[in-house]
């Protein structure tokens, strides 16, 4: 019963760790191996504040093209070789993207909207404003707000910095002192050493001892993960909550989100099936649609060029 119940501590800690935020004051005056998992929490959520302000718009963007790169590499390279629907999708995705701005004007290099080929029905957002969408999700749309649909629930992901906030704390603290250590200024190094020196010695280490191509390889596959089985519901939800509102700024209705994800559902995979279910999305994109004065409506034009 002993060994459960510090099983169960232990998982309790870990799933703490990985949020720095949270507002918890951790024991650690607990013995044994528990008390130690107990310190080392401690440890890294105060050396976590030595970089309240997380990864710089610099480094996210760095972050966000590795990904870019693995899932580049899981669609074996093939970008659409369509050069007008690329186009035609960055034009859309920029004019989402402006829109955005208000919320998040920090991207170390504005918005990517990235098309590759693939029959799957899907979309992607990398830290950094990295955002691929794929010929078979283009193919599923009726009509251009659809599409808009789709890329403004993934813009809500990077203006939210979900993929940055998913990411185990242990590994943040590395790669930010890595980063700060290895690429910044005096006031960076100076920053990496105060955290270093909050940390037990053992610790320090194992930060030295690992490359920052290390974490970063480490980070990215837990992105791929992630990806592979979308973010938590509240995220999805206020991505959902998010397009609403940035689709009626710049122009689209918004109850094509609503329209795009019974599509989304029809063999989709189970990236898309880890959402919500289609019926609470639906419930509560219409209640913060009808919390809205006046929307626009879908014009006959944008289903023409869809269409063609």
């Amino acid at each position: 019963k002993l060994l459960s119940t510090s099983f169960f501590i232990f998982i309790c800690v870990i799933q703490l760790s990985a949020w720095p935020d949270v507002g918890v004051d951790i024991p650690v005056d607990i013995p044994g191996p528990v008390g130690d998992y107990l310190a080392i929490a401690q440890d890294i959520n105060e050396a976590l504040q030595v970089f309240a302000e997380g990864y710089t718009p610099e480094q996210e963007y760095y972050l966000g093209r590795t990904c870019a790169a693995n899932i580049l590499n899981q669609y074996q390279n093939k970008t659409t070789e369509n050069d007008q629907l690329s186009m035609y999708v960055n034009e859309i995705g920029q004019s989402l993207a402006v829109m955005s701005q208000a919320d998040r004007d920090d991207l170390f290099s504005g918005f990517i909207f990235i098309v590759v080929e693939g029959s799957n029905k899907n979309a992607i957002a990398t830290p950094g404003g990295f955002i691929f969408i794929t010929t078979g999700m283009i193919e599923a749309c009726e009509n251009e707000d659809q599409i808009a649909a789709i890329l403004a629930h993934e813009i809500g992901h990077v203006i939210h910095k979900d993929a940055v906030n998913s990411i185990d704390s242990k590994q943040r603290l590395i790669s930010l002192i890595k980063l700060a250590e290895e690429y910044g200024g005096p006031a960076a190094k100076q920053k990496a050493q105060e955290a270093l020196d909050k940390l037990p010695d053992w610790f320090v280490d194992e930060i030295i001892n690992t490359s920052t191509d290390e974490i970063f390889s480490t980070i990215v596959d837990g992105m791929m993960g992630l990806w592979e089985n979308a973010y938590n519901q509240d995220q999805e939800k206020a991505a959902d909550i998010y397009a609403v509102h940035l689709m009626t700024k710049t122009g689209y209705n918004p109850y094509e989100l609503i329209n795009i994800i019974g599509k989304l559902n029809e063999g989709v995979g189970d990236h898309y099936g880890a959402h919500p279910s289609p019926e609470e999305r639906v419930n509560y994109i219409s209640t913060e649609i009808a919390t809205l004065a006046t929307y626009p409506q879908t014009l006959p034009v944008r289903t023409e060029r869809v269409v063609k």
